[in-house]
């Protein structure tokens, strides 16, 4: 299970880079599912 992140107005740069952490994360899940 990947971790989620929490998103927030002053941490919009960091929050979309964790996003995409977890995008990947799930993309690379399913490849091993």
């Amino acid at each position: 299970m990947c971790p989620k992140c929490f998103s927030g107005e002053d941490f919009c740069e960091l929050h979309m880079l964790c996003a995409v952490a977890y995008f990947e994360c799930n993309f690379f899940l399913q490849l091993d599912a």
